[in-house]
């Protein structure tokens, strides 16, 4: 809700922490059905104190996962113009 926001480049190397995370065994959306179980993580960012960003972990499993546990970003490619923010082990 503040009027004055701004963009601030972290560079290509964004790190965190786990600060919370659910796995869920049910698909969000007809034909995510293949992708199961979707863990997805809430991360405390080590560059930018008090954020957290929300994705999912895309290589660990549901017996990996736990708060505490560094992580780091990663672009999925959705199409030639957009990509997703998402998480993987350090």
């Amino acid at each position: 809700g503040a009027s004055e926001v701004k963009w601030v480049d972290y560079g290509d190397e964004i790190t965190g922490t786990i600060y919370s995370y659910i796995v869920t065994y049910v698909p969000m959306l007809p034909g995510f059905q293949d992708d199961l179980p979707t863990i997805i993580v809430q991360v405390a960012v080590d560059q930018a104190e008090g954020v957290q960003i929300i994705g999912n972990l895309i290589n660990g499993t549901a017996q990996d996962v736990a708060i505490g546990k560094e992580v780091k970003m990663t672009w999925v490619k959705i199409d030639d113009e957009r990509a997703l923010p998402q998480w993987e082990f350090v």
